[in-house]
C-alpha cells in the first residue's frame, strides 16, 4: 500500500541519492531509486514511465539515473510511504508550464496534476495562530485553546501548502459540516 503526500519546498536542497529521471526535455519526473524498485515489484517494470505518461500526456521521453538532484521551490515534492517505509522527496515533479500558468494567473493557482486525475491530500485549516516562544512552554497535552465561540468557523483548503479554497465549518448537533464558499483553482 502506498500513501503519497505533497510537501512544500521553500528553499533549495541537494538530494545526494540516486533518482530515476524521466524527461521530455521540458517536464521531469524523478523517483528515488529505492522507492522505484519497490514500485516495480508491486506495479510492474513500466510504473515510472506510466506515471510520466499520465501526468504529462506524452509518449516522447528519455530516462537516466541521477546521482544527485538540486530540489528547488519550482519542484512539486511528494513524501511517499510504501510498505511501512517513508521516502522523503520520494517523487519529484518539475514542469515549467505549471510555473508559467501560475505567473499568468497568480490569483487562481493552476494545479495541472488535478486535471490528470492524481489525488492529493487536502488540508482543512481551521485555526492558525502565532504564539510567542515564551508561552509555548506553558502548552501541554491537557491545554485547551479556544478557537471560536461561534457555531461557524472560517476555514481554508490547502493542497501542497497553497490555499486552494475557502470554506465554513459548521457544527450541526454532534457533527461538523464543511461548506465550500470559494474555490481558487
Amino acid at each position: 500500500m502506498e500513501r503519497v503526500e505533497a510537501v512544500s519546498t521553500s528553499q533549495s536542497v541537494k538530494a545526494e541519492e540516486d533518482y530515476y529521471l524521466i524527461t521530455d526535455g521540458k517536464n521531469s519526473l524523478f523517483i528515488k531509486s529505492d522507492l522505484l524498485v519497490m514500485l516495480v515489484f508491486s506495479h510492474g517494470s513500466t510504473v515510472a514511465e506510466d506515471i510520466f505518461r499520465e501526468i504529462f500526456n506524452t509518449e516522447e521521453f528519455s530516462t537516466e539515473v541521477k546521482e544527485e538532484v538540486q530540489i528547488t521551490p519550482q519542484f512539486t515534492s511528494f513524501r511517499v510511504e510504501k510498505d511501512g517505509q517513508i521516502f522523503e522527496n520520494g517523487i519529484l515533479i518539475y514542469s515549467p508550464e505549471k510555473e508559467e500558468k501560475k505567473e499568468e494567473n497568480s490569483e487562481r493557482p493552476v494545479h495541472s496534476f488535478a486535471e490528470k486525475g492524481i489525488s492529493l491530500p487536502v488540508v482543512v485549516r481551521v485555526f492558525s495562530r502565532q504564539i510567542p516562544l515564551s508561552q509555548i512552554d506553558s502548552i501541554g497535552e491537557s491545554s485547551e485553546i479556544l478557537i471560536s465561540q461561534s457555531d461557524n468557523i472560517d476555514a481554508e483548503l490547502l493542497v501542497n501548502g497553497e490555499v486552494i479554497g475557502k470554506a465554513v465549518l459548521t457544527k450541526d448537533k454532534e457533527n461538523f459540516r464543511l461548506k465550500i464558499v470559494e474555490l481558487l483553482i
